[in-house]
């Protein structure tokens, strides 16, 4: 391992494993950057250039404005390069002759992150069909996370190449809108190895539920949305339900991180999702509540099995608003059915509360089957 860490150099990360050649490049600074060190950057990053062959794993962080791609001087076959980060500031539609030279020399890439922004604070820029011009085998890719603002048009025509996609990141989904009558007329597009899929909105819009009407995940287990602000629209319920019975699959991980979902609407999605063996929901701006409704429905009794019998982790980073104890009832319930089999125990539990008084009794209960079962306690 080799590197350099000073603050007036770029930082280097090397590190050499067997015949594969891994390295991470930094050179974080905003416009303007000193001369000095882009010709430290140019002249580095063309002896990493040596040896290319052997690339595996590499990531770049550059200001993009000033061309530094093009001291990468591919001309040969990069067989080896299969997972790629690249992370342009300011960047410039005329990197793109630069950026694919790369693209088309790693054609056995299976994992791509890539991120670009115009300024420090906006995600928000796109440039007009820049996905288009990408010369990626997109269906080669098997985890991509798109650290950068891209809207449902641009989207879907990626997805639909990525037919091998397994995990996707969408950390600055924008906007866009499939009309029901294009969705009655257009298959839904089919991503038959996706296992994962997060989707983050600053703005809750109408693109997240039309995005759920075009794509079809048979394979999926794992489900996260996050957004920042709900006030636009509300959320998508029927649109997620619908995809969860076209898609007609086995979730094992959800997540949802003040998406404005209600606790009516919770209870509902969790009534498809039987296999379920994590669950996460947060609202740290206390518009959701989680009431007697919720605790009652995940509660096993003689007459019913409770919601999601496999669920063995629970995050609850919201108000609780249910008597006293009824928490604990509800994990005491299914630590009793565990006997016979058909209910599994909660393992891990977090919630806020701890400076709730009407906690009090939970949270003692909760502390004596920490040692009574092993129970994994977080309270907030």
């Amino acid at each position: 391992m080799a590197h350099a860490s000073r603050a007036d150099v770029p930082h280097v990360d090397i590190a050499l494993r067997g015949c594969s050649f891994d390295f991470a490049f930094r050179l974080d600074q905003w416009p303007p950057v000193p001369l000095q060190l882009v010709r430290q950057a140019i002249l580095i990053l063309n002896l990493l250039t040596n040896k290319v062959s052997l690339w595996r794993d590499i990531q770049l962080v550059l200001p993009g404005s000033y061309k530094l791609l093009r001291s990468i001087p591919i001309d040969t076959a990069v067989d080896h390069l299969s997972s790629l980060t690249i992370d342009l500031q300011d960047w410039k539609e005329e990197e793109m002759d630069a950026l694919n030279r790369i693209f088309k020399s790693a054609r056995s890439l299976r994992k791509l992150t890539w991120s670009n922004r115009a300024s420090w604070s906006s995600w928000d820029r796109s440039f007009d069909d820049f996905l288009c011009k990408m010369d990626i085998s997109w269906g080669s890719l098997t985890h991509m996370v798109f650290d950068a603002w891209i809207c449902l048009g641009d989207l879907l025509y990626v997805l639909n190449q990525c037919t091998n996609l397994v995990e996707c990141d969408l950390r600055h989904f924008g906007g866009g809108f499939v009309t029901p009558g294009d969705c009655s007329k257009v298959p839904r597009l089919l991503l038959p190895e996706l296992r994962t899929l997060s989707i983050y909105q600053l703005y809750l819009n109408t693109g997240l539920g039309s995005l759920l009407d075009s794509v079809q995940c048979p394979n999926l287990r794992s489900f996260t949305a996050i957004c920042g602000f709900t006030d636009n629209v509300p959320w998508p319920q029927h649109q997620f339900l619908s995809f969860l019975e076209q898609s007609a699959c086995s979730l094992n991980y959800l997540s949802f991180d003040y998406t404005g979902i209600s606790e009516a609407e919770l209870i509902e999605c969790l009534s498809f999702t039987s296999h379920l063996t994590q669950l996460r929901i947060s609202d740290g701006r206390g518009k959701i509540v989680a009431s007697e409704k919720l605790l009652l429905a995940l509660t096993h009794n003689q007459d019913r099995l409770p919601l999601c019998p496999n669920l063995e982790t629970l995050y609850l980073e919201l108000l609780i608003s249910a008597p006293e104890g009824m928490l604990a009832d509800m994990v005491d319930s299914r630590n009793a059915a565990q006997r016979g089999r058909s209910v599994k125990p909660i393992r891990r539990l977090g919630f806020t509360g701890s400076h709730s008084p009407t906690r009090k009794q939970d949270i003692q209960r909760l502390k004596n089957l920490v040692k009574k079962n092993g129970l994994a306690l977080y309270v907030l």
